[in-house]
């Protein structure tokens, strides 16, 4: 049986950025920043596909700065 997963990132090849998107229907009990910090690895795998984060980053990693 395949799980879904709790926590994905949709892509826009238009534009080349990402969101991260946990679905609460999973878990009632999400935690957006202990959730974010836990899917770094996922951040990661995105950004080394070309991609950069877009929308609210809750921890500020990475932020643009200019």
């Amino acid at each position: 049986m395949e799980r879904a997963a709790r926590v994905r990132a949709e892509t826009c090849d238009a534009c080349k950025s990402y969101l991260k998107i946990v679905y609460q229907e999973k878990d009632p009990h999400v935690d957006p920043v202990a959730d974010d910090l836990a899917t770094l690895a996922l951040d990661m795998l995105v950004d080394e596909a070309g991609y950069e984060r877009s929308g609210p980053n809750l921890l500020l990693i990475g932020a643009y700065s200019g």
